[in-house]
């Protein structure tokens, strides 16, 4: 089973935004920088840039969509091995910001928010009936996709301080990444560009920015070994505004 050590941060001095920390378990440190207006926000990595870290976070995503859980699981601890927490948390954003980057979603103005669709079933459900493990790797997709820098490293802070667990939790962001990006069958990644998530109607669905038709993002429920489709795609039809159903397209 995956193992990864988690830093234990510690404050230890400010000059303006910028804030050093100090991992109280093995004596690391890192600068981070406190949240701005949402006007200026980033996501600055947390460490120096790792080739090594995004070499096997290329390697594990690619294991991944090719449904070889084997090889992404060996990519991922090797992640933890060689290059430790910063180069894992290297590894995390650089998968969130490459699903972002392969759907071209637009959230100018706009406000991401995760919708859930039980691919094992068809049915849409909520984060209630959807795995933890799932909602924590959504709701860290849709944070990075806001630029939300409090809500990013809310979500990593509150992984409890047991390696098992957090492993479990990076397997399932780097499971739902894949699965979102491809069609395991086709080996074909899917894309929805032009298109932003909102939370309209009283649920939230992706939505088509051209003819405001909602499409469903994030499947659950569905293994790494079991992965099937990822973002449904569909042809624009003018005047239509109604939610889809689940694996339907017009």
């Amino acid at each position: 089973m995956i193992r990864l050590h988690r830093h234990q941060w510690i404050d230890v001095d400010q000059v303006g935004r910028i804030v050093t920390q100090r991992c109280s378990r093995c004596g690391t440190t890192r600068l981070r920088i406190r949240s701005a207006p949402p006007s200026e926000r980033t996501l600055p990595m947390d460490s120096p840039h790792n080739p090594r870290a995004l070499e096997l976070a290329r390697d594990a995503l690619t294991a991944a969509i090719a449904g070889d859980a084997d090889k992404a699981e060996t990519a991922l601890q090797a992640i933890a091995d060689e290059t430790g927490p910063d180069g894992t948390y290297s590894a995390i954003l650089a998968w969130c910001d490459t699903l972002i980057d392969r759907l071209g979603l637009d959230t100018t103005g706009k406000l991401v928010i995760p919708g859930w669709l039980n691919a094992a079933t068809g049915r849409m459900t909520g984060p209630a009936d959807t795995p933890v493990t799932v909602v924590w790797a959504g709701r860290l997709i849709t944070a990075r996709a806001n630029s939300d820098l409090d809500q990013y490293t809310a979500l990593l802070d509150a992984l409890p301080d047991d390696d098992l667990v957090v492993g479990e939790h990076v397997w399932e962001l780097l499971s739902t990444v894949a699965l979102m990006l491809c069609d395991v069958a086709g080996g074909t990644p899917r894309q929805s560009r032009g298109a932003y998530i909102n939370g309209d109607d009283g649920y939230p669905w992706l939505t088509c920015g051209t003819c405001q038709e909602p499409l469903l993002l994030v499947e659950a429920g569905v293994r790494l070994s079991a992965m099937n489709a990822g973002v449904d795609t569909h042809t624009c039809a003018p005047g239509s505004r109604r939610p889809l159903t689940a694996r339907e397209t017009t």
